[in-house]
């Protein structure tokens, strides 16, 4: 980690895992596509990669790691349908603006946008929600204080313990019909 220079990456399909702060302070890194056999990022894999801008996760990846992408400049990111880990995984990204779940997600992962590091909100002041999830995790969007408002899903069924604590901006928000458990 720390290599400068390293401006592109290009990963062998058969990439099963990325390791922890595998690329952190790649500072000349802008754009990176993670292969679909890609199960785990691990945590703070790019942190410090100032010049990145664009993240491509692909379905596949499963866990994400906490901060995986802190301080980098990715205002926008897709979440694939196959994550089912990912604990503070979006922790320390202020540039981060718009998270988009992918459609066939079933469960919005706990803890994937509260902040781990500061008393500082996430980024986020868009999330979509796609049709397809029934249960929103534990604090997923815990501590997205900037988060203004948010489209819940007919369908969705759970919501977990503070999934929306901190979200100081949030002024309005629908229960659909379909929901049982707050």
């Amino acid at each position: 980690s720390g290599c400068d220079a390293l401006s592109e990456i290009s990963f062998p399909e058969s990439l099963q895992k990325i390791g922890n702060s595998a690329f952190a302070q790649c500072i000349g890194l802008t754009e990176v596509e993670i292969p679909e056999k890609t199960a785990e990022i691990g945590r703070y894999a790019f942190d410090g990669c100032t010049s990145l801008k664009k993240v491509v996760l692909n379905d596949g990846t499963e866990t994400l790691g906490r901060g995986f992408l802190r301080n980098t400049e990715v205002t926008e990111l897709m979440i694939p349908k196959t994550v089912i880990n990912a604990d503070n995984a979006l922790s320390g990204t202020k540039s981060l603006v718009k998270v988009t779940f992918e459609e066939g997600i079933e469960k919005i992962p706990d803890d994937i946008l509260r902040e781990y590091y500061t008393d500082e909100a996430v980024g986020v002041t868009e999330a979509v929600i796609p049709d397809s999830v029934r249960e929103i995790g534990r604090g997923a969007f815990g501590d997205c204080g900037k988060l203004e408002g948010i489209v819940l899903p007919e369908g969705l069924e759970v919501i977990g313990d503070a999934a929306f604590s901190g979200c100081d901006a949030l002024s309005e928000i629908s229960f659909p019909e379909s929901l049982q458990k707050i």
